[in-house]
């Protein structure tokens, strides 16, 4: 599910679907469901931060090198806490969604009722 977030980089789109979920494992060599608990209590680790950001803006539309550039440099001005909480609420949305949330219709929708391979493929 698509949050859109007004953050320290501006107003931007966030979405972590299975590609961007697997991207971020391998990332932080921990499952979202873990990641999302370190953020939640504090106990997070600034690859947590950065795969998050990087992979919810991607997973948003915007471009991988944007996306790099743009988590980087807003990272190096600091205040880490203020990311933390974006991360967290880009994760849980992707996680958890929102119920009360009109239901989104699937991108990439083949005419059988089936997904694309952009669903599932990596979100590199």
């Amino acid at each position: 599910m698509t949050v859109r977030l007004n953050w320290q980089g501006g107003e931007h789109d966030f979405r972590l679907r299975i590609g961007e979920l697997r991207a971020l494992q391998d990332a932080t060599d921990s499952g979202p469901g873990q990641v999302l608990a370190r953020l939640n209590s504090g106990d997070w680790r600034i690859d947590d931060l950065l795969a998050t950001l990087r992979l919810g803006l991607i997973g948003g539309g915007l471009e991988s090198e944007n996306a790099v550039q743009l988590v980087a440099s807003v990272c190096d001005d600091g205040n880490l806490f203020s990311l933390a909480m974006t991360a967290t609420a880009a994760l849980t949305r992707s996680l958890v969604g929102n119920p009360d949330a009109e239901p989104e219709k699937p991108q990439g929708e083949s005419p059988e009722g089936g997904t694309s391979e952009s669903f599932t493929d990596g979100a590199e």
